[in-house]
C-alpha cells in the first residue's frame, strides 16, 4: 500500500486539536506521518504536538505565519512524503477505522483520484446544530463534472493522491477559511479533480465526527460564509467559460428563494433568516469574484487547469 500522510491545519484551537490528533493516533491502522500546520498565536499547538509524539513519533509540526486554511494545506502537502494525502480538521474526531476503511476502499478501487467520506455530528448532539454534515449511506462514484457537494464532499474527510494535487497546482488559496472567498475549498478541489478526468469516490464507511463547539452566532456567520463562497465558486468557473457550476448554484439560489417566500407566508423566522442569508451571500460572492477576476485578468488561470 502506498504511504499515507495526514494534514491538519489549525489556528488557536489547541483543545480541539489535541482531541483530533489523539483520535487519529488511536486508529486501528496508523498513517505513515501526520503533519500539523499551525497559523495560530503562541506555542500551545506546538506543545500539544510534542506531548503526543510520545505515542506517535511520525508527528510533524510546522509554523506558518500566513493566514488561510488553503495556504496551510498547500504548505503541508509540499512538506509531506506520502503518496496519498488525507485531510481532516482540528475540530473533528475520526473513527477508529478511519484509515483502515479508506485503505479498504482504495484497494478495491485503485484507480481513484480522491476518496471522500461521511461527516456526522458528534455523538450526543442533534444534527440541526451543524451546517456541514455529509450523511448519505450510499456509495457514489464520479468521473465527470458534477456538483461536488452532491457527491458527498467535506474538507474534513477526504483522501487525495498527491500526484493529482500537484498536477492541478494544489488548493486554490483564494478559497477556504481565512481566504478572500471564505470557504468552498473542498468543493473546488474536488470539482477541479473531476474537470481533470479524475475519479472521485464517496465511501460511507470512511467516517469522521464533527465536534459541537460553535455558538449560534458562529453558525450564522458560517452559513453566510458558505453562501458567499458558493456564489464565488460559480463566478470563478463562469469566468473560465465553464457554466455548469452556475447551473447547480442557481438551483440552490432558487431553493433558498422558495424557502424565504414560505418563511414570510408562515411567519417562520428561521426560514426567513436562512433564505435571506443564502440569497444575499450567493449574489455578493458571485459579483465580487467577477469584479476581482476582471480587475486582475487571467494571471492565475493556470491554477485552475490540469497540466497535461
Amino acid at each position: 500500500m502506498k504511504k499515507i500522510s495526514i494534514i491538519i491545519a489549525t489556528k488557536n484551537r489547541p483543545h480541539l486539536l489535541k482531541e483530533s490528533l489523539s483520535s487519529i493516533i488511536s486508529n486501528t491502522i496508523l498513517p505513515d506521518e501526520m503533519i500539523v500546520v499551525d497559523q495560530g498565536d503562541g506555542s500551545m499547538a506546538g506543545d500539544i504536538v510534542e506531548a503526543l509524539k510520545i505515542n506517535y513519533k511520525n508527528l510533524l509540526y510546522f509554523k506558518d505565519s500566513r493566514v488561510g486554511k488553503s495556504k496551510a494545506l498547500n504548505f503541508g502537502i509540499r512538506k509531506s512524503r506520502g503518496d496519498i494525502i488525507g485531510f481532516t480538521d482540528d475540530d473533528c474526531i475520526v473513527s477508529k477505522e478511519w484509515i483502515s476503511s479508506f485503505r479498504a476502499e482504495a484497494e478495491s478501487s485503485p484507480d481513484f483520484s480522491a476518496i471522500t467520506g461521511r461527516t456526522l455530528a458528534e455523538q450526543g448532539f442533534e444534527t440541526k446544530e451543524f451546517l456541514n454534515l455529509v450523511r448519505s449511506e450510499k456509495r457514489k462514484e464520479a468521473v465527470a463534472r458534477k456538483n461536488p457537494w452532491e457527491i458527498g464532499c467535506s474538507g474534513c474527510n477526504m483522501f487525495i493522491k498527491k500526484e493529482f494535487l500537484v498536477n492541478i497546482d494544489y488548493f486554490d488559496e483564494d478559497f477556504g477559511s481565512g481566504a478572500r472567498f471564505k470557504a468552498a475549498d473542498d468543493g473546488d478541489i474536488i470539482y477541479r479533480i473531476l474537470r481533470a478526468k479524475g475519479k472521485v469516490i464517496y465511501s460511507p464507511r470512511v467516517i469522521v465526527y464533527h465536534k459541537a463547539w460553535r455558538e449560534r452566532e458562529d453558525n450564522i456567520r458560517l452559513r453566510s460564509n458558505y453562501a458567499f463562497s458558493l456564489g464565488a465558486f460559480a463566478g470563478k468557473y463562469l469566468f473560465m467559460g465553464d457554466v455548469y457550476p452556475c447551473w447547480f448554484v442557481f438551483c440552490k439560489f432558487l431553493q433558498k428563494a422558495r424557502r424565504l417566500a414560505i418563511g414570510f407566508l408562515v411567519f417562520d423566522k428561521n426560514r426567513i433568516s436562512d433564505g435571506y442569508s443564502h440569497l444575499k451571500g450567493i449574489a455578493i460572492g458571485f459579483l465580487k469574484i467577477l469584479l476581482y477576476n476582471f480587475k486582475n485578468g487571467r494571471k492565475n488561470i493556470s491554477n485552475y487547469l490540469y497540466k497535461k
